[in-house]
């Protein structure tokens, strides 16, 4: 059976109503990606464009073709309109969609709209349509059009040829990847262009029916193939142009193989590798830089990790990776390298701060506190005594009613030097509070605390003391108090004994060593 060109072409208008659907329900459902909602919007005019070709063509009478016919007219005044505004977002002109330049754009279209729906008053669209039959089909043969209709045509190929004009200058600057997908919009859209042009001048004659949806079919396969193999509405790539391009922030994607196929320049920079490398194993680029590469059988993650740089300089990274998930399946993997060297460096700076003494340097009361629950631990862990001596300056008021406060900070500061001396590397002497300081000692009994307490009385009262031309002889009063974890007590308890201790040595003359036992105190004298 033999199918007559009118046959074929119905056929082709239905495929192309079918197909401009099912992109525009597709593409609908990644409302986030930018150009998908007016994406969406221009093939559902173009399916009402096609499908009102159809329609026509299956009309009993004139009047009834008429009819059709205006819708297929609104389907295609509107479709360049939206052609333009999805061309607008999808190259990051967003500032230019507005309400005001959609209603601006869209006044001659409505007009035309308008025009065409009143046409048998006035024949300013079209002064005549003649139509034929053949079997089942009847077929809008020749248009005789009116003064306004080549306004209207003017128009909508301007609309279209300036979103062309957008594409193309922007895909001169995108990558490959990304300027396949602008070429797939251009080709999409040129295509139809061409053939509609073809079809309103008559210039292949022997075609004597409306074969615009030709045009359509190509376009959305052009299309299809742009939505499900090329991820044309998966990433805006202008956006990318101009933010992942230009980020500080590395950034690497990875397919479902772990082979990179885009990186952006810091990531090249950081690696060390160029766009040559696409396609390497991304664990082959971490392992080359001795950085422990991301599980990314993981669903995300999150570590950090150091880097040396080409100077050799270190630098910590943030290293996360995250799921790219495409329409039905995981398309690959994000993986994001943050440089938080400066970070880091605050946070242990504020870190130090909290916990260090600014006149000193030394521990402060808190760090002191922190200290030693950890040294509790060990000590229960290991079964091993450790020793805590709490001292203070003698007489220290005197030294700021008669010297001032200047003189009395620079004693502080000194005491801490002399004391750090008189103790082992692993010994921690901290700040406690005002003139009074406390040791921690580590695997340590009461006796041999006793003779470091002593060593420490002994170092400070034989220390000259020479500041700022004034010479002051400083002495120490020291408590000794132990932990015994078989005899455990609590912290409260160990520093309450040091302490007391400590007091009972300044209320026997000062300058002495007090170790404290279950048995009441007992004195070393100076």
């Amino acid at each position: 059976m033999q199918i007559d060109q009118y046959s074929l072409f119905f056929l082709i208008a239905m495929i192309a109503t079918i197909l401009s659907i099912y992109l525009a329900v597709s593409v609908y459902r990644l409302k986030p990606s930018r150009g998908a909602v007016p994406f969406a919007w221009m093939m559902m005019f173009v399916a009402l464009w096609t499908g009102a070709i159809a329609g026509g063509m299956l009309a009993a009478t004139e009047a009834t073709a008429d009819t059709w016919m205006f819708f297929r007219m609104t389907g295609m005044v509107l479709t360049p309109v939206s052609w333009l505004f999805l061309i607008l977002r999808y190259t990051d002109k967003e500032h230019l969609v507005t309400t005001e330049n959609i209603l601006l754009v869209s006044l001659l279209p409505a007009l035309s709209i308008l025009l065409f729906a009143t046409n048998d008053i006035h024949h300013y669209f079209v002064t005549e349509i003649n139509y034929f039959r053949s079997g089942y089909f009847l077929i809008d043969d020749t248009w005789s059009l009116g003064p306004y209709a080549l306004v209207h045509l003017a128009y909508s190929y301007t609309l279209v040829l300036i979103g062309v004009y957008f594409l193309l200058r922007e895909a001169i600057r995108l990558v490959s990847r990304y300027r396949q997908q602008a070429i797939a919009l251009i080709g999409a859209t040129l295509i139809p262009l061409v053939v509609n042009i073809s079809h309103t001048f008559h210039l292949i004659p022997q075609i004597r029916v409306n074969y615009d949806p030709l045009g359509f079919v190509i376009a959305g396969i052009i299309l299809a193939w742009g939505v499900f193999f090329n991820q044309l509405f998966d990433l805006s790539p202008i956006a990318r142009s101009i933010l992942v391009e230009n980020m500080i922030e590395s950034m690497i994607v990875v397919n479902q193989h772990h082979q990179i196929v885009d990186l952006n320049p810091a990531a090249q920079r950081l690696f060390g590798i160029d766009r040559a490398k696409l396609g390497t194993p991304v664990e082959d680029i971490f392992l080359a830089k001795n950085i422990p590469p991301p599980r990314l059988e993981e669903q995300e993650q999150r570590y950090h990790t150091e880097v040396h740089d080409s100077q050799g300089e270190l630098h910590n990274y943030e290293i996360q990776s995250y799921t790219i998930q495409g329409q039905r399946a995981i398309r690959g993997k994000l993986i994001t390298a943050r440089d938080i060297s400066e970070q880091k460096r605050i946070q242990e700076q504020l870190q130090y701060l909290a916990i260090t003494d600014a006149l000193t340097g030394l521990s402060n009361h808190r760090h002191f506190y922190e200290l030693l629950d950890s040294e509790l631990e060990r000590s229960r862990r290991s079964q091993m005594p450790f020793s805590v001596i709490m001292f203070d300056i003698d007489l220290f008021k005197q030294i700021n009613d008669t010297h001032g406060h200047l003189i009395g900070d620079q004693v502080l500061r000194e005491i801490a030097m002399t004391g750090k001396a008189g103790l082992r590397e692993y010994d921690i002497l901290c700040r406690y509070g005002g003139e009074e300081f406390a040791v921690i000692l580590p695997d340590t009994p009461l006796s041999a605390a006793i003779l470091t307490a002593e060593r420490l009385r002994m170092i400070v009262d034989q220390h000259e003391f020479h500041i700022e031309e004034i010479d002051v002889h400083i002495t120490i009063s020291l408590g000794v108090s132990t932990y015994d974890p078989k005899q455990p007590v609590t912290i409260k308890d160990l520093i309450e004994s040091a302490d007391k201790a400590l007091y009972q040595s300044k209320s026997n003359g000062r300058n002495l060593v007090t170790p404290w036992n279950k048995n009441g105190t007992g004195a070393v004298n100076g």
